[in-house]
């Protein structure tokens, strides 16, 4: 999200010559988060991955709860309002950073500068349209797509007829019904020179 090297030369040039700055985190319910928190399919594959395949296989256990997730994609659909305005969907994610999964943006143009959220909607259900916004956010064209909602905000509320999980940064952290907000100034870090 800031541009850090794996090179070690420059991660120690980050820690004695990096510009210290002040960033914001997303809050959903009562846990902070970095970059990101979603409900619908990749909190669905959070819950069902194993961890013991993710001990022996690494990120690719999270294809293989994908692709169980994509047979039988969530159902549920959910209650989304952003500020005052509300939407419907069958999946959201709420970015405070732009990077998802690694290089992909399914928010980008979120920023931990920006005292806001940036909410991502996915409007419609079932295996084909939950397969074209995989796609599409690989390919940085979903806030193309007619059926996907984007807007920004700093007060965001997901609600479901039933609980539904809740991911945050890669980890279940709880169940809807849940609010979603920003902490201004919450974290001090270090980016590279």
């Amino acid at each position: 999200e800031i541009g850090l090297s794996t090179s070690m030369d420059r991660a120690v040039d980050t820690i004695l010559n990096g510009r210290r700055d002040t960033i914001h985190l997303g809050k959903a319910g009562g846990r902070h988060f970095l970059l990101m928190s979603s409900v619908g399919f990749d909190a669905q594959v959070v819950y069902q991955l194993d961890l013991g395949l993710k001990a022996v296989l690494g990120k690719l256990a999270y294809l293989n709860a994908g692709l169980k997730v994509l047979m039988k994609p969530p159902k549920t659909q959910l209650n989304i309002t952003v500020d005052n305005e509300s939407f419907t969907g069958y999946g959201v994610i709420i970015g405070n950073g732009r990077h998802y999964g690694g290089t992909f943006q399914a928010t980008p143009h979120a920023g931990l500068e920006k005292p806001e959220l940036d909410v991502c909607v996915f409007t419609r259900r079932g295996s084909w349209h939950l397969l074209r916004y995989i796609a599409g956010v690989v390919w940085k064209n979903h806030l193309a797509f007619p059926d996907v909602v984007y807007r920004k905000g700093r007060n965001v509320t997901v609600e479901a007829g039933k609980a539904v999980h809740v991911q945050a940064d890669g980890d279940l952290i709880g169940a809807l019904p849940m609010p979603f907000t920003v902490t201004e100034r919450a974290l001090t870090i270090l980016r590279p020179p």
